[in-house]
């Protein structure tokens, strides 16, 4: 298949989504090619959100929907070793949860990485298995973006 694009992205992962959101905002026709099926997960590469990217998603009108499927405000952050997911514990580092940080109306909380920032889109903990089908279903409501799944990029 031959196709005619201003611009052609390989891979529908966080930052080709991102990419070819930014691209098409700016009236510029894009097509994503993406080696897995439209409903098959991504591999989870990563599980937090920087300030910056939420700032760019809070540009693209998708920040609301990634922080809705972040961790709960009430959710702790322990980091935990373990032999197995349902194994023996082996350590556990805790960390509290941004409620328990946040506590009796303090909005900073110095050490953590939404702490003293001045921003107006904190980190978000979501994992890429969540994070890849809001930026998918939100790339998809642009006019001049089309991703293609399903399909090899070869040459050019």
């Amino acid at each position: 298949m031959r196709l005619k694009v201003q611009v052609a992205i390989v891979g529908a992962g966080p930052v080709g989504l991102t990419v070819a959101m930014d691209l098409a905002q700016r009236g510029i026709r894009v097509v994503v090619a993406e080696q897995r099926a439209r409903t098959e997960p991504a591999d989870p590469k990563c599980n937090t959100v920087s300030a910056r990217t939420m700032e760019i998603f809070r540009g693209l009108g998708v920040a609301d929907s990634v922080r809705a499927a972040g961790l709960a405000d009430d959710f702790p952050t322990d980091a935990i070793w373990a032999t197995a997911v349902n194994g023996q514990e082996i350590a556990r580092i805790e960390m509290p949860s941004r409620d328990q940080r946040f506590a009796a109306g303090h909005r900073s909380a110095s050490g953590y990485l939404d702490s003293d920032w001045l921003t107006p889109e904190p980190v978000v903990r979501v994992s890429q298995y969540f994070l890849n089908p809001i930026l998918h279903a939100h790339a998809e409501s642009f006019a001049s973006l089309e991703i293609l799944s399903e399909t090899e990029f070869l040459a050019y």
